[in-house]
């Protein structure tokens, strides 16, 4: 006899569990920044952006606040051009000693729930 048709999309159906870091290293520069002076400003709060030479404006938006991105500010766009459509846009460096070492407690909680979804799903997780 065949599968029923609940049966057979109950088969072929999926869970796609999509996590967006895309403003990680704008948050974790505004977490080490707090964490250097607590009476600084949270740069998730304002119009920010993580980019190249902070120095020379030159370079690109590796990330941007919510505040700069409704502003138009997007990653991946030149320096320049993220200051034409924000001119008081804070700029940070980049730090990627401090950026290594703070994802692990955020990959240690995608582990444990990955696992506790696992044991009743094939789970695989993807990176791009």
């Amino acid at each position: 006899m065949g599968l029923s048709i609940f049966e057979r999309r109950s088969r072929l159906s999926r869970i796609v569990f999509h996590i967006d870091v895309n403003s990680a290293f704008l948050s974790w520069s505004a977490l080490e920044r707090l964490e250097q002076n607590p009476d600084s400003i949270d740069l998730r709060t304002i119009p920010s952006a993580v980019a190249g030479d902070v120095a020379s404006r030159r370079g690109v938006v590796t990330a941007a606040s919510i505040p700069a991105k409704r502003l138009g500010v997007k990653s991946g766009e030149p320096v320049s051009a993220a200051l034409r459509l924000c001119p008081n846009l804070v700029l940070v460096a980049s730090n990627f000693s401090y950026y290594r070492r703070n994802p692990l407690p955020f990959s240690r909680f995608l582990t444990v729930t990955v696992l506790r979804w696992s044991s009743f799903q094939s789970t695989k997780p993807f990176s791009i």
